[in-house]
Protein backbone atom coordinates (compact mmCIF):
# COMPACT_ATOMS: atom_id res chain seq x y z
CA UNK A 1 0.00 0.00 0.00
CA UNK A 2 1.87 2.77 -1.16
CA UNK A 3 1.18 6.65 0.39
CA UNK A 4 1.75 10.11 0.40
CA UNK A 5 2.46 12.83 3.06
CA UNK A 6 -0.55 14.19 4.06
CA UNK A 7 -1.54 18.36 4.36
CA UNK A 8 -3.05 18.57 7.37
CA UNK A 9 -2.83 22.45 8.49
CA UNK A 10 -6.98 22.04 7.12
CA UNK A 11 -8.25 18.12 7.92
CA UNK A 12 -10.24 18.70 4.18
CA UNK A 13 -7.20 18.89 2.42
CA UNK A 14 -5.85 15.81 3.12
CA UNK A 15 -5.38 12.81 0.92
CA UNK A 16 -3.57 9.61 1.15
CA UNK A 17 -0.17 9.13 3.47
CA UNK A 18 3.15 7.24 3.77
CA UNK A 19 3.29 4.23 6.00
CA UNK A 20 5.50 4.58 9.55
CA UNK A 21 8.39 2.35 10.52
CA UNK A 22 8.41 0.93 13.97
CA UNK A 23 10.79 2.17 16.73
CA UNK A 24 11.64 1.29 20.74
CA UNK A 25 9.35 3.54 22.98
CA UNK A 26 8.47 4.94 25.81
CA UNK A 27 4.78 6.12 26.98
CA UNK A 28 2.76 8.19 29.14
CA UNK A 29 -0.80 6.81 29.75
CA UNK A 30 -4.16 8.78 29.16
CA UNK A 31 -5.24 11.40 26.94
CA UNK A 32 -3.80 14.81 27.61
CA UNK A 33 -0.42 16.57 27.93
CA UNK A 34 2.16 14.06 29.98
CA UNK A 35 5.66 13.69 30.11
CA UNK A 36 6.87 10.53 28.71
CA UNK A 37 8.74 8.17 30.11
CA UNK A 38 11.23 6.13 28.06
CA UNK A 39 10.75 2.54 28.20
CA UNK A 40 12.40 0.45 25.18
CA UNK A 41 10.67 -2.95 25.71
CA UNK A 42 8.56 -2.64 23.05
CA UNK A 43 7.11 -5.72 20.65
CA UNK A 44 6.79 -6.11 17.60
CA UNK A 45 9.37 -3.99 16.21
CA UNK A 46 10.91 -4.70 12.69
CA UNK A 47 14.27 -3.27 11.10
CA UNK A 48 14.90 -1.65 14.25
CA UNK A 49 18.55 -1.16 13.35
CA UNK A 50 17.83 1.17 10.75
CA UNK A 51 17.00 3.75 13.74
CA UNK A 52 20.86 3.89 14.97
CA UNK A 53 22.54 6.66 13.30
CA UNK A 54 26.47 6.45 13.21
CA UNK A 55 28.42 9.20 14.52
CA UNK A 56 31.74 10.11 12.63
CA UNK A 57 34.65 11.71 14.47
CA UNK A 58 37.53 13.63 13.46
CA UNK A 59 40.48 14.72 15.56
CA UNK A 60 39.36 17.93 15.51
CA UNK A 61 35.45 17.85 15.56
CA UNK A 62 32.71 15.55 15.74
CA UNK A 63 29.09 15.06 15.18
CA UNK A 64 26.38 13.42 16.58
CA UNK A 65 22.72 13.18 15.87
CA UNK A 66 20.48 12.93 19.19
CA UNK A 67 17.94 10.66 19.26
CA UNK A 68 14.71 11.28 21.57
CA UNK A 69 12.43 8.19 22.06
CA UNK A 70 8.72 8.88 23.29
CA UNK A 71 5.14 6.62 23.22
CA UNK A 72 1.83 7.74 23.97
CA UNK A 73 -1.57 6.17 24.31
CA UNK A 74 -4.81 7.86 23.15
CA UNK A 75 -7.73 6.12 24.72
CA UNK A 76 -11.01 6.44 22.36
CA UNK A 77 -13.90 6.20 24.68
CA UNK A 78 -17.46 6.05 23.58
CA UNK A 79 -16.21 4.24 19.76
CA UNK A 80 -19.83 4.08 18.65
CA UNK A 81 -21.14 7.08 18.96
CA UNK A 82 -18.12 8.56 16.36
CA UNK A 83 -19.61 5.97 13.77
CA UNK A 84 -21.71 7.36 10.85
CA UNK A 85 -19.59 11.08 11.25
CA UNK A 86 -18.86 12.58 7.81
CA UNK A 87 -15.58 11.66 6.77
CA UNK A 88 -12.77 13.80 7.22
CA UNK A 89 -14.21 13.96 10.93
CA UNK A 90 -11.35 14.03 13.43
CA UNK A 91 -10.76 13.24 16.80
CA UNK A 92 -7.90 14.35 18.48
CA UNK A 93 -5.85 13.54 21.18
CA UNK A 94 -4.33 15.16 23.92
CA UNK A 95 -0.82 17.52 23.18
CA UNK A 96 2.50 14.74 24.15
CA UNK A 97 5.96 16.18 23.97
CA UNK A 98 8.58 14.17 22.43
CA UNK A 99 12.34 15.83 21.84
CA UNK A 100 10.97 19.17 22.83
CA UNK A 101 8.28 19.01 20.45
CA UNK A 102 4.46 19.03 20.76
CA UNK A 103 2.64 15.99 18.95
CA UNK A 104 -0.81 15.30 18.22
CA UNK A 105 -2.63 11.77 17.17
CA UNK A 106 -5.62 12.70 14.79
CA UNK A 107 -8.36 9.81 14.59
CA UNK A 108 -10.73 9.55 11.47
CA UNK A 109 -13.55 7.21 12.55
CA UNK A 110 -14.97 7.78 9.08
CA UNK A 111 -11.85 7.79 7.13
CA UNK A 112 -10.11 11.41 6.29
CA UNK A 113 -11.70 11.38 2.81
CA UNK A 114 -15.01 9.73 1.39
CA UNK A 115 -12.48 7.63 -0.79
CA UNK A 116 -11.71 6.02 2.80
CA UNK A 117 -15.18 5.94 4.03
CA UNK A 118 -14.48 1.74 4.76
CA UNK A 119 -11.31 2.73 6.63
CA UNK A 120 -10.65 4.20 9.87
CA UNK A 121 -7.27 6.87 8.89
CA UNK A 122 -4.82 7.71 11.89
CA UNK A 123 -2.12 10.30 11.51
CA UNK A 124 1.14 11.87 13.74
CA UNK A 125 0.69 15.68 13.48
CA UNK A 126 3.31 18.16 14.67
CA UNK A 127 1.44 20.75 16.59
CA UNK A 128 3.11 24.13 16.60
CA UNK A 129 1.04 28.00 16.93
CA UNK A 130 3.74 29.66 15.10
CA UNK A 131 3.81 27.52 11.33
CA UNK A 132 7.41 27.69 11.10
CA UNK A 133 8.63 24.59 13.14
CA UNK A 134 9.81 21.59 11.48
CA UNK A 135 10.87 18.14 13.32
CA UNK A 136 12.38 14.82 11.76
CA UNK A 137 11.49 11.72 13.65
CA UNK A 138 10.52 7.89 12.85
CA UNK A 139 6.97 7.19 13.83
CA UNK A 140 4.50 3.87 14.25
CA UNK A 141 1.10 4.19 14.70
CA UNK A 142 -0.31 0.82 16.74
CA UNK A 143 -3.38 -1.27 18.07
CA UNK A 144 -3.66 -1.84 21.58
CA UNK A 145 -5.42 -5.25 22.19
CA UNK A 146 -7.83 -4.36 25.83
CA UNK A 147 -7.19 -7.29 26.81
CA UNK A 148 -3.14 -7.51 26.97
CA UNK A 149 -2.40 -4.35 26.73
CA UNK A 150 0.23 -5.07 24.01
CA UNK A 151 0.45 -2.78 21.14
CA UNK A 152 0.43 -4.52 17.56
CA UNK A 153 1.96 -3.07 14.60
CA UNK A 154 -0.01 -2.82 11.28
CA UNK A 155 2.46 -4.94 9.95
CA UNK A 156 2.32 -4.41 5.89
CA UNK A 157 2.57 -0.73 7.10
CA UNK A 158 5.98 -1.07 7.95
CA UNK A 159 8.97 1.04 6.44
CA UNK A 160 11.23 1.47 8.84
CA UNK A 161 13.87 2.37 6.61
CA UNK A 162 13.67 6.42 5.97
CA UNK A 163 12.65 9.61 8.87
CA UNK A 164 9.98 11.95 7.68
CA UNK A 165 10.09 15.49 8.00
CA UNK A 166 6.36 16.97 10.13
CA UNK A 167 5.46 20.89 10.02
CA UNK A 168 2.19 22.40 11.55
CA UNK A 169 1.16 22.17 7.43
CA UNK A 170 2.70 18.35 6.63
CA UNK A 171 1.76 15.25 8.41
CA UNK A 172 2.20 11.84 8.66
CA UNK A 173 -0.30 8.86 8.66
CA UNK A 174 -1.95 6.28 7.56
CA UNK A 175 -5.26 6.95 5.40
CA UNK A 176 -6.19 3.16 5.12
CA UNK A 177 -5.31 2.49 8.83
CA UNK A 178 -7.39 -0.63 8.93
CA UNK A 179 -11.05 -1.74 7.75
CA UNK A 180 -14.03 -0.69 10.25
CA UNK A 181 -14.90 -3.93 10.34
CA UNK A 182 -11.77 -5.91 10.90
CA UNK A 183 -10.65 -3.60 13.51
CA UNK A 184 -14.03 -4.47 15.66
CA UNK A 185 -13.98 -8.19 14.45
CA UNK A 186 -10.16 -8.73 15.68
CA UNK A 187 -11.09 -7.56 19.15
CA UNK A 188 -9.61 -4.06 19.54
CA UNK A 189 -13.23 -2.30 20.33
CA UNK A 190 -13.64 -3.55 23.99
CA UNK A 191 -16.92 -1.44 26.43
CA UNK A 192 -16.92 1.07 23.52
CA UNK A 193 -12.92 1.90 23.83
CA UNK A 194 -10.42 2.12 21.43
CA UNK A 195 -6.86 2.40 22.31
CA UNK A 196 -4.24 3.97 19.62
CA UNK A 197 -0.55 4.06 20.15
CA UNK A 198 2.20 6.23 18.89
CA UNK A 199 5.88 5.26 19.31
CA UNK A 200 8.28 8.27 18.14
CA UNK A 201 11.65 8.74 17.93
CA UNK A 202 12.60 12.13 17.39
CA UNK A 203 16.12 12.79 15.39
CA UNK A 204 17.83 16.49 16.14
CA UNK A 205 20.54 17.56 12.97
CA UNK A 206 23.98 16.62 13.92
CA UNK A 207 25.69 18.94 16.67
CA UNK A 208 29.28 19.48 15.30
CA UNK A 209 31.41 20.97 18.05
CA UNK A 210 35.01 21.31 17.89
CA UNK A 211 37.06 18.68 19.65
CA UNK A 212 39.74 18.61 22.11
CA UNK A 213 42.80 19.95 20.75
CA UNK A 214 45.32 16.89 20.06
CA UNK A 215 46.61 16.03 22.56
CA UNK A 216 50.63 15.45 22.33
CA UNK A 217 52.86 13.35 24.61
CA UNK A 218 55.36 14.77 26.09
CA UNK A 219 58.77 13.43 25.37
CA UNK A 220 60.49 11.49 28.25
CA UNK A 221 62.69 12.62 30.39
CA UNK A 222 66.54 12.73 29.26
CA UNK A 223 68.16 14.10 31.50
CA UNK A 224 69.36 10.79 33.46
CA UNK A 225 70.81 10.03 30.07
CA UNK A 226 72.77 13.55 29.73
CA UNK A 227 74.12 12.88 33.48
CA UNK A 228 75.51 9.42 32.29
CA UNK A 229 76.86 10.83 29.76
CA UNK A 230 78.87 13.17 32.13
CA UNK A 231 80.57 9.99 34.14
CA UNK A 232 84.22 9.75 32.89
CA UNK A 233 83.64 12.58 30.83
CA UNK A 234 87.24 14.25 31.15
CA UNK A 235 86.72 17.66 28.79
CA UNK A 236 84.26 18.58 31.88
CA UNK A 237 85.78 17.47 34.88
CA UNK A 238 86.91 19.79 37.19
CA UNK A 239 88.04 16.91 39.93
CA UNK A 240 89.84 13.76 39.97
CA UNK A 241 89.57 10.51 42.16
CA UNK A 242 92.26 8.34 42.27
CA UNK A 243 91.38 4.55 43.22
CA UNK A 244 94.07 2.39 43.68
CA UNK A 245 96.26 4.14 40.49
CA UNK A 246 92.80 4.45 38.89
CA UNK A 247 91.68 8.15 37.75
CA UNK A 248 88.16 8.87 38.21
CA UNK A 249 86.92 12.28 36.36
CA UNK A 250 84.15 13.81 38.12
CA UNK A 251 82.43 17.37 38.75
CA UNK A 252 82.38 18.81 42.22
CA UNK A 253 78.71 20.16 41.89
CA UNK A 254 77.07 16.50 40.86
CA UNK A 255 78.69 15.00 43.85
CA UNK A 256 78.37 17.79 46.23
CA UNK A 257 74.68 18.01 45.44
CA UNK A 258 73.91 14.24 46.17
CA UNK A 259 76.50 13.60 48.95
CA UNK A 260 76.56 16.02 52.11
CA UNK A 261 80.17 13.99 52.56
CA UNK A 262 81.56 15.79 49.04
CA UNK A 263 79.61 18.69 50.00
CA UNK A 264 81.76 19.19 52.56
CA UNK A 265 84.71 17.95 51.15
CA UNK A 266 84.98 20.11 47.92
CA UNK A 267 83.27 23.28 49.15
CA UNK A 268 83.39 23.35 53.12
CA UNK A 269 86.05 25.08 55.28
CA UNK A 270 88.40 22.37 54.94
CA UNK A 271 87.88 21.62 51.29
CA UNK A 272 90.21 20.19 49.21
CA UNK A 273 91.66 22.46 46.74
CA UNK A 274 93.46 19.53 44.90
CA UNK A 275 92.15 19.06 41.76
CA UNK A 276 93.22 15.38 42.15
CA UNK A 277 92.09 12.95 45.72
CA UNK A 278 93.00 10.04 46.47
CA UNK A 279 90.28 7.27 47.88
CA UNK A 280 91.77 4.94 50.39
CA UNK A 281 89.70 1.71 51.66
CA UNK A 282 88.00 1.34 48.42
CA UNK A 283 88.16 -0.63 45.67
CA UNK A 284 87.90 0.96 42.05
CA UNK A 285 84.92 -1.27 40.88
CA UNK A 286 83.43 -0.08 43.79
CA UNK A 287 83.92 3.90 43.51
CA UNK A 288 82.65 3.32 39.96
CA UNK A 289 79.65 1.93 41.21
CA UNK A 290 79.38 4.43 43.64
CA UNK A 291 79.98 7.53 41.27
CA UNK A 292 77.40 5.71 38.13
CA UNK A 293 74.70 5.99 41.33
CA UNK A 294 75.60 9.84 41.91
CA UNK A 295 75.44 10.24 38.51
CA UNK A 296 71.94 8.51 37.20
CA UNK A 297 70.67 7.36 40.83
CA UNK A 298 70.54 3.66 39.45
CA UNK A 299 72.62 0.60 40.19
CA UNK A 300 72.86 -0.54 36.62
CA UNK A 301 76.36 -0.36 37.06
CA UNK A 302 76.53 -4.02 38.73
CA UNK A 303 74.26 -5.64 36.09
CA UNK A 304 77.52 -6.61 34.74
CA UNK A 305 78.13 -9.16 37.65
CA UNK A 306 76.96 -12.72 36.95
CA UNK A 307 78.01 -14.11 39.98
CA UNK A 308 75.85 -13.98 43.33
CA UNK A 309 78.84 -14.46 45.23
CA UNK A 310 80.50 -11.56 43.21
CA UNK A 311 77.16 -9.40 43.41
CA UNK A 312 76.58 -10.04 46.97
CA UNK A 313 80.41 -8.71 47.97
CA UNK A 314 79.56 -6.05 45.42
CA UNK A 315 76.44 -5.07 47.28
CA UNK A 316 78.47 -5.25 50.51
CA UNK A 317 81.30 -2.58 49.57
CA UNK A 318 78.88 -0.63 48.10
CA UNK A 319 77.00 -0.34 51.32
CA UNK A 320 79.78 0.40 53.02
CA UNK A 321 80.50 3.06 50.33
CA UNK A 322 77.04 4.84 50.84
CA UNK A 323 77.27 4.86 54.67
CA UNK A 324 80.67 6.21 54.60
CA UNK A 325 79.75 10.04 51.50
CA UNK A 326 76.09 9.32 53.05
CA UNK A 327 74.24 8.93 50.44
CA UNK A 328 71.37 8.05 51.79
CA UNK A 329 69.02 6.20 49.06
CA UNK A 330 71.65 3.99 47.97
CA UNK A 331 72.37 2.83 51.46
CA UNK A 332 69.01 1.90 51.34
CA UNK A 333 68.91 0.24 48.18
CA UNK A 334 71.93 -1.88 48.82
CA UNK A 335 70.30 -2.77 52.64
CA UNK A 336 67.20 -3.90 50.75
CA UNK A 337 68.98 -6.17 48.77
CA UNK A 338 71.35 -8.02 50.88
CA UNK A 339 67.89 -8.76 52.99
CA UNK A 340 66.22 -10.28 50.17
CA UNK A 341 69.54 -12.31 49.32
CA UNK A 342 71.10 -13.90 52.91
CA UNK A 343 72.46 -17.28 52.59
CA UNK A 344 73.78 -19.63 55.38
CA UNK A 345 77.45 -18.33 54.18
CA UNK A 346 76.71 -14.59 54.04
CA UNK A 347 74.21 -13.86 56.59
CA UNK A 348 77.16 -13.90 59.66
CA UNK A 349 79.21 -10.92 57.74
CA UNK A 350 76.04 -9.28 56.76
CA UNK A 351 74.87 -9.21 60.46
CA UNK A 352 78.38 -7.41 61.18
CA UNK A 353 78.76 -4.87 58.85
CA UNK A 354 75.27 -3.98 59.53
CA UNK A 355 75.55 -3.59 63.45
CA UNK A 356 79.08 -1.13 62.16
CA UNK A 357 77.04 0.69 59.56
CA UNK A 358 73.67 0.93 61.59
CA UNK A 359 71.52 -0.55 59.42
CA UNK A 360 68.48 -1.29 61.41
CA UNK A 361 66.35 -3.33 59.08
CA UNK A 362 69.02 -5.43 57.38
CA UNK A 363 70.05 -6.35 61.21
CA UNK A 364 66.69 -7.68 62.08
CA UNK A 365 66.85 -9.34 58.91
CA UNK A 366 69.44 -11.21 59.72
CA UNK A 367 68.70 -11.81 63.18
CA UNK A 368 65.22 -12.94 61.70
CA UNK A 369 67.05 -15.71 59.58
CA UNK A 370 69.53 -16.98 62.53
CA UNK A 371 66.28 -17.58 64.39
CA UNK A 372 64.22 -19.05 62.47
CA UNK A 373 67.02 -21.36 59.95
CA UNK A 374 66.83 -25.09 59.48
CA UNK A 375 70.44 -24.85 58.74
CA UNK A 376 71.99 -23.20 61.89
CA UNK A 377 75.05 -25.68 61.94
CA UNK A 378 76.30 -24.71 58.28
CA UNK A 379 75.66 -20.92 59.96
CA UNK A 380 78.27 -21.82 62.82
CA UNK A 381 80.49 -23.55 60.27
CA UNK A 382 80.47 -20.29 57.99
CA UNK A 383 84.17 -18.60 57.37
CA UNK A 384 82.40 -15.40 58.14
CA UNK A 385 81.19 -16.73 61.16
CA UNK A 386 84.40 -18.05 62.52
CA UNK A 387 85.71 -14.48 61.66
CA UNK A 388 83.72 -12.68 63.55
CA UNK A 389 83.57 -14.68 66.23
CA UNK A 390 87.54 -14.60 66.74
CA UNK A 391 87.98 -10.53 65.67
CA UNK A 392 84.71 -9.45 67.95
CA UNK A 393 83.83 -11.85 70.89
CA UNK A 394 81.84 -9.08 72.81
CA UNK A 395 79.33 -8.90 69.33
CA UNK A 396 79.27 -12.46 69.59
CA UNK A 397 77.89 -11.94 73.31
CA UNK A 398 75.26 -9.63 72.02
CA UNK A 399 74.51 -11.84 69.20
CA UNK A 400 73.53 -14.80 70.39
CA UNK A 401 71.18 -12.86 73.30
CA UNK A 402 69.07 -11.07 70.53
CA UNK A 403 69.10 -14.43 68.83
CA UNK A 404 67.97 -16.12 72.31
CA UNK A 405 65.34 -13.70 73.03
CA UNK A 406 63.93 -14.03 69.20
CA UNK A 407 63.95 -17.68 69.67
CA UNK A 408 62.04 -18.07 73.07
CA UNK A 409 58.89 -15.59 71.20
CA UNK A 410 58.72 -18.97 69.12
CA UNK A 411 56.27 -21.71 71.00
CA UNK A 412 58.22 -24.66 70.01
CA UNK A 413 62.21 -25.05 69.58
CA UNK A 414 63.78 -27.67 68.32
CA UNK A 415 66.43 -29.10 70.80
CA UNK A 416 69.12 -29.40 68.82
CA UNK A 417 69.03 -25.88 67.77
CA UNK A 418 68.91 -24.77 71.60
CA UNK A 419 71.60 -27.03 71.82
CA UNK A 420 73.69 -24.90 69.30
CA UNK A 421 73.07 -22.00 71.36
CA UNK A 422 73.83 -22.51 75.10
CA UNK A 423 77.17 -23.86 73.30
CA UNK A 424 77.55 -21.05 71.06
CA UNK A 425 76.45 -18.64 74.16
CA UNK A 426 78.71 -20.20 76.19
CA UNK A 427 81.95 -20.07 74.19
CA UNK A 428 80.89 -16.34 73.18
CA UNK A 429 81.62 -15.32 76.83
CA UNK A 430 78.78 -16.20 78.46
CA UNK A 431 79.53 -18.84 81.29
CA UNK A 432 75.65 -19.76 81.89
CA UNK A 433 72.45 -19.23 79.24
CA UNK A 434 69.95 -17.87 80.05
CA UNK A 435 67.42 -20.32 82.07
CA UNK A 436 64.95 -19.61 80.04
CA UNK A 437 66.58 -20.57 76.91
CA UNK A 438 67.68 -24.13 78.34
CA UNK A 439 66.78 -26.97 76.43
CA UNK A 440 65.44 -27.98 80.11
CA UNK A 441 62.47 -25.87 79.70
CA UNK A 442 59.30 -27.14 78.97
CA UNK A 443 57.42 -24.05 77.03
CA UNK A 444 59.79 -24.07 74.43
CA UNK A 445 61.17 -27.49 73.25
CA UNK A 446 59.90 -30.01 71.52
CA UNK A 447 60.93 -33.70 71.66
Amino acid sequence: MSGQPASHARPSGLSSTTRAPPMPSSWAQADGQRDLKHDLDTMGLMASAAFYLRMERTKDSHGEQKKHWGRHRFRIAGYSALKGAAAGHRVPSGTFTVGGFDWVIAFYPEGVTAADMDYVSVYLELKDAGGCVTARAFYDLRLVHPVTGEARSVRWLIDGSTSRVFSSAFSWGHPRFMGRRELEAAGFVRDDRLTIECVINVVQDPVVTAGDAPELEHPPSNILDHLAGLVDDKDTADVTFVVQGEEFPAHRAVLAMRSPVFKAELYGPLKESNARIAVDGMEPAVFRALLHFIYTDTTAAMDDLDDADDKAQMILHLLEAADRYDVERLKLICELMLCKSLTVDTVAATLAMADQHHCQKLKEACVEFLATSKKMEGVLESQGYRKIKLSCPSFMVDLWEIIGRKMASYPVIPKTRLGFLESEMVRSGRVEPPAQFCSTSGTNTSI
